[in-house]
C-alpha cells in the first residue's frame, strides 16, 4: 500500500462525511470537522486499513491529511497496528 493511495484513502474519507468538494479539501492545509464527523472519519480509516489510529480518542478536531498520511503509512510500512 502506497503513501500515495493512503493518502487519497484519507481525502476520500473526509469528503464522504463531510460532503465537502475534494478539491476544496486538498486546498486546504488543515480541515477541521465536529466530532461526530470526526468520529465517522477515523472509524472508517480504522476499519477500512484494520488500524487503531488513536485519533478517536484525540479532543482535536483538525486533520493535516499529509500528517496523518505520513503516520499511517510509516506504521503500516512498520508492521505496527497502532497509529499514534
Amino acid at each position: 500500500m502506497t503513501r500515495s493511495f493512503i493518502r487519497n484513502l484519507i481525502v476520500q474519507t473526509i469528503a464522504n462525511v463531510t460532503g465537502e468538494d475534494i478539491d476544496e479539501i486538498l486546498e486546504a492545509d488543515n480541515i477541521e470537522v465536529d466530532s461526530r464527523d470526526w468520529e465517522q472519519i477515523f472509524g472508517r480509516i480504522e476499519s477500512t486499513l484494520d488500524l487503531t489510529s488513536g485519533e478517536m480518542l484525540s479532543t482535536g478536531r483538525t486533520i493535516d491529511i499529509d500528517t496523518l498520511a505520513d503516520a499511517i503509512f510509516g506504521r503500516l510500512r512498520s508492521g505496527q497496528a497502532a497509529v499514534r
